[in-house]
């Protein structure tokens, strides 16, 4: 569950909250998938694989799934007993401010998973939401079963970390 005091979370600038990373994350989903129907802009339902399953990973998740977007929800073996919750009720509630921009609710999560390759083959668009300390594992278990043209963005990022990102995935056998 997520309330006001949950905000801080890294993104590009150490500062910034969940409410600003979420919107970079719509963003993202969104590019060039919107389309004029009947007067009225629709944005294509994206499939997209969280990864990570801190405060983080939860906020953009349940976001995501209250835009209309298709989320696998993917957290490390050793990390389950953190989605107990959200395994239980099947979701995610988003408590949000009425000045940042976000529309709260519950939001059922397509799929939570523990294992990687069902994760990544569920999706074109990966969003790693993890501690910088975790990227080189999380490259490690990716690094087999991504596919051509699959976008990865990685949040916290910074240029190191998606040099380090890049190169572990190379060096275990992914050169897409």
């Amino acid at each position: 569950r997520f309330s006001r005091e949950n905000r801080g979370f890294f993104y590009w600038h150490n500062s910034c909250n969940i409410a600003r990373l979420t919107a970079a994350i719509a963003a993202i989903a969104a590019t060039a998938e919107i389309a004029e129907i009947k007067g009225e802009f629709v944005v294509k339902v994206r499939k997209i694989t969280i990864i990570g399953g801190g405060n983080g990973g939860f906020a953009a998740a349940a976001d995501l799934t209250i835009r209309g977007h298709e989320i696998t929800l993917y957290e490390l073996p050793d990390f389950r007993n953190g989605l107990a919750e959200v395994i239980e009720k099947g979701g995610i509630e988003l408590e949000t401010l009425p000045s940042n921009g976000l529309k709260g609710g519950f939001a059922k999560i397509h799929k939570i998973t523990f294992d990687i390759e069902e994760a990544l083959k569920a999706s074109d668009i990966v969003f790693v939401i993890v501690p910088s300390n975790a990227l080189e594992t999380i490259a490690k278990l990716c690094a087999p079963h991504v596919r051509e043209n699959q976008i990865i963005t990685l949040c916290p990022a910074n240029f190191g970390g998606s040099i380090m990102f890049r190169k572990v995935l190379k060096q275990n056998g992914c050169d897409k």
